[in-house]
Formats: C-alpha cells, sequence, structure tokens
C-alpha cells in the first residue's frame, strides 16, 4: 500500500504541473490565421493529455483496489516466457510519461568491449531520443559518444526489432529462415567513433514483468562479430555479447533505491541475474538460467542469494566492488564470485549510474553436468537516491 501512495503522490505532482500550464496568446503580435493554428495544436494536445489523463487515473484505480495492506504486498514472482521478434519491437504506451530502450553489450578477445543503447524519452508524447556508444579497453572507457534526435528524426517499426535514427538504420533484427537463428546487425555512428557489429544468438530468448518495467533478454548470450572504429581507425573484433530491452519504465520506478543488474556464461550456459533494491538493504532477486541452445531455466527467489561485499567510497557514493551469486536447487546448482576490475560513472540529475567491469570466477552446475565460468564480464549499478 506504501508503493501505491506514493505512486499517486508522484503521478499527482507530475500530472499537476502539466495540467496547469498556461497559454497566452497576445492578439497583437499573431495574425488571425497563427492564432487559429496555434489554438488547433493547443487543443489536440488537450485532447492527448485528457485521454492519457484518464488512462493513467484507471491504473492507479486498479492498483488501490488490488493493493494489500499486509507486508510483502510488492513482492513479485517472476515468471520468463517465450518471445516473438514483435517483443523486441517498439512498444510506445497509453501513459503521460515513459522510458523505453535497446541495450546492447560485447565482450571482445582483443580486450575491447562495447555498450551501446537507444534510449526513447517520452512526455505527452514528445519524444527525446538518445543513442550512445561506450567503448573501453581492458575495462577502461576509451570513449563515450552520444547524439540526441527529435521525433520526426526517430522511426522504429511496431513489429519487427528496426530503428532508424535521422534516416540511418541503427539496428535491424530478423529470424534466419534456414537456421532459425536470431541475427541482429547494429550499427552506431559519430564523428569519432563507430560499430559495425552482427549479433548472433546461441541461447533462447524470455521476457517477464519486473516492479520496473516489462523486459524482455532477447539475446542472453551471442556470437558478436565486425568492427570498431575510433578515429579514423578500424579494428575488427569478435567476442561474445548480450541484448535485452526495456518498455513502459514509468516515473514510479525512482520508488525503488536502484537496482543491480549482471550476467555471465560458460561454454554453454548462460545466466541474466538482477538484484532490484527496494531500499538500501532489502531487494528482490530474480535469475534465469540458459542451458544450451533451446531451454531457459527460471529460479524461485527464494533459491537466489545475491551479496555485495567490499565497499568503498566512489563518486561521493558508497559501492560494493564484489558481488556473489549464489543459487541451490535440485537442477541447477553455483557460487560465483565478481570482483571489480574497473568502473565507469554517468550522473543525470539525482540519478547514478556505475557500469563495471567483472572477473567472474565459478562452476555451474546443471543435473550432473558442470562448466568453469572464468570470464570478464560486465555488471551495472543504478541508483535512484
Amino acid at each position: 500500500m506504501k508503493k501505491t501512495i506514493i505512486t499517486i503522490a508522484l503521478f499527482i505532482l507530475f500530472n499537476t504541473s502539466i495540467v496547469n500550464i498556461g497559454f497566452v496568446i497576445p492578439a497583437s503580435t499573431l495574425s488571425q490565421e497563427r492564432q487559429t493554428s496555434f489554438l488547433h495544436n493547443i487543443h489536440r494536445i488537450q485532447r492527448v493529455i485528457g485521454n492519457k489523463l484518464i488512462n493513467e487515473q484507471n491504473q492507479i484505480i486498479d492498483s488501490c483496489l488490488n493493493a494489500d495492506e499486509v507486508d510483502g504486498a510488492d513482492d513479485f514472482v517472476f515468471t520468463p516466457e517465450e518471445i516473438t521478434l514483435k517483443d523486441d519491437a517498439f512498444h510506445g504506451s497509453d501513459s503521460l510519461q515513459f522510458t523505453e530502450w535497446w541495450y546492447f553489450d560485447a565482450i571482445f578477445d582483443n580486450g575491447y568491449s562495447i555498450q551501446m543503447n537507444v534510449v526513447v524519452i517520452s512526455i505527452v508524447d514528445q519524444y527525446l531520443v538518445t543513442a550512445r556508444l561506450s567503448v573501453y579497453k581492458n575495462g577502461e572507457i576509451e570513449t563515450m559518444q552520444k547524439e540526441t534526435y527529435i521525433r520526426s528524426e526517430f522511426y522504429a517499426s511496431q513489429s519487427i526489432p528496426r530503428v532508424i535514427l535521422d534516416g540511418k538504420q541503427v539496428l535491424n533484427g530478423y529470424i534466419d529462415q534456414i537456421t532459425g537463428e536470431w541475427i541482429y546487425n547494429v550499427a552506431f555512428e559519430f564523428d569519432d567513433a563507430k560499430t559495425e557489429l552482427q549479433f548472433i544468438g546461441t541461447a533462447k530468448g524470455w521476457k517477464g514483468n519486473t516492479p520496473i518495467s516489462d523486459w524482455a533478454v532477447i539475446l542472453p548470450k551471442a556470437e558478436v562479430k565486425g568492427s570498431i572504429t575510433l578515429n579514423e581507425k578500424e579494428v575488427q573484433v569478435i567476442g561474445t555479447g548480450y541484448h535485452d530491452h526495456n518498455w513502459d519504465v514509468k516515473i514510479d520506478a525512482c520508488i525503488n533505491f536502484g537496482w543491480i543488474w549482471g550476467k555471465l556464461s560458460s561454454d554453454n550456459y548462460a545466466v541474466v541475474w538482477s538484484l532490484i533494491m527496494k531500499t538500501r538493504l532489502s531487494g528482490q532477486p530474480l535469475l534465469v538460467v540458459n542451458n544450451g541452445t533451446y531451454e531457459y531455466i527460471n529460479i524461485k527467489q527464494e533459491n537466489i542469494s545475491i551479496f555485495t561485499e567490499d565497499f568503498s567510497m566512489e563518486n561521493w557514493r558508497l559501492l560494493p566492488h564484489k558481488f556473489t551469486v549464489i543459487v541451490d536447487t535440485e537442477e541447477v546448482s553455483f557460487s560465483i564470485t565478481m570482483k571489480t576490475v574497473a568502473t565507469d560513472h554517468i550522473g543525470i540529475g539525482l540519478i547514478q549510474y556505475w557500469r563495471y567491469h567483472v572477473k567472474c570466477i565459478g562452476l555451474i552446475k546443471i543435473n550432473s553436468q558442470t562448466e568453469t565460468v572464468n570470464e570478464i564480464q560486465t555488471v551495472e549499478f543504478m541508483r535512484f537516491r
């Protein structure tokens, strides 16, 4: 119920600031034709706001009616489901405000690694779109490139994974009709850096609903090949990658303290894990294991333990620098330790974000088969306060 009350407060604060905006048109400065056009646009925006307000209010009413007064009512049970290509298309939202993004990363054999994303932020159907590319060498940032686009420069299909920014195709995903492989061509281009990469999925994707958003892990593990160009110097790369997609992320995500998220893999297994932190000291874990190409296994919360250790000050915050993930079931068991190699910090107002490169060490056992984990991977920590 506490979450519902906070959600209502955020909603009222956010929407009051919108509906109280006044529009004054000095008749002496605008022609009759321009006044008519201006008023037409204002009325259109008011209709959009009105329709979305009704949708928001209905959602809040449903939340209030379904809220449980006992402690633990906000707990969730994560249940991954099958995906289709449409799950990685643009979803949008009926909400007044939402955020949606496509995320890719890869660790290459030559010490380079990259992270790429396209983020859509919408307020009353006005889109602000950013494309970001970060390139690392041995975990240390080499360059971060970012470009911002307005709605007219953004196109995203609502039926297939395809995004175009200012006339240039950034990502295009499809299923090979012969092999059944999920394949993505991803090309980010900026003044001082660009990537031309192909991701070929080697583990089955899945989707599910979390307290933060709808989330589809399209490629839990992928073979990645192509090139990175830095200051006109092209480097051929090959390695292991990952791709996911979040949508319908709303302002009430800030109710949480933040989240920690990561992944790791062995020869045939892939693990994606997350700890959604309701407070600094309490969290809701989720974890899915991919076994080979065609099977994924959901682990129940009570069988997941995620520990953060080795705290020290960084960027004026007390940060963990060691993570341990433990799973213990009859089918799956492992204990993986992740020690920090390097961190990269991004601050956006009150939102603080760190990307870690970590050394992952341990064993994964599924039934009677055991594999070794010994690799560099990434962990991300997002804090709202």
